[in-house]
């Protein structure tokens, strides 16, 4: 069964109202799908809590692939698992096709969002004051300019969401549906959809839409709240 086919089986299979879904036997649920290239199948069911791990086999594969209809208690869970949704339902303005947030655009004046707009308006009044200094409607010409085009630009060619960091642990304390600062204490925003400690002692962190980190525990990770 190629990759694309058994994905799809093991997603509408691996869901917790299937009673014969694959779980872990140390009693932390359904095991979850993950990408392993060095998996012969490319895939692999694994424990979000643990290091309990299933190879994805023919075997493994047969009961959920032989199942002609799901039950009434199971539905098959979304194939794209790079769609992210605020508390209010509605999609992060800087939502990218790999599930990461884009918050560029925007400054963080100690836990305070502060647009960069002003930066903007500024270099712009600078620059009409370096070509053209005997005229100053041009450097408040430049300033609108600059303001307006930094509204623009975080709205339609590269939106981009505001964020601000909420507390900083570690990546031992990471859990399911918390939204993290990706590489540092600014810049984009992604959900963990998992951190699992691994048989080498680092934490397996996956994210919506497929991105993984390995970290080790004592890692310092900014827990950040995506506010549009």
């Amino acid at each position: 069964m190629e990759l694309l086919q058994a994905t799809k089986v093991l997603r509408a299979w691996q869901v917790p109202t299937n009673p014969v879904a694959y779980r872990c036997p140390a009693g932390h649920g359904v095991l979850g799908l993950y990408r392993d290239r060095s998996a012969r199948a490319g895939i692999v069911l694994a424990c979000a809590a643990c290091t309990h791990r299933v190879t994805v086999s023919p075997d493994v594969l047969g009961p959920a692939a032989s199942a002609t209809r799901l039950p009434g208690t199971m539905e098959p869970l979304p194939e794209d698992g790079g769609i992210l949704l605020l508390p209010n339902g509605s999609v992060p303005r800087g939502q990218l096709a790999d599930g990461l947030v884009r918050t560029s655009g925007w400054l963080l004046a100690g836990n305070r969002v502060v647009g960069s707009g002003l930066l903007c308006a500024l270099l712009g009044a600078g620059l009409a004051v370096a070509l053209v200094p005997a005229e100053p409607a041009w450097a408040a010409a430049a300033a609108v300019l600059g303001f307006a085009l930094w509204r623009v630009s975080t709205r339609w060619p590269r939106p981009c969401s505001r964020a601000r960091n909420l507390d900083r642990i570690t990546a031992a304390e990471l859990a399911e549906g918390m939204f993290v600062r990706r590489y540092g204490q600014i810049g984009p925003v992604a959900r963990v959809e998992s951190a699992t400690p691994w048989t080498d002692g680092m934490i397996a962190v996956h994210f919506t839409g497929g991105g993984q980190e390995r970290w080790p525990p004592a890692r310092r990770v900014w827990v950040a709240e995506l506010l549009d």
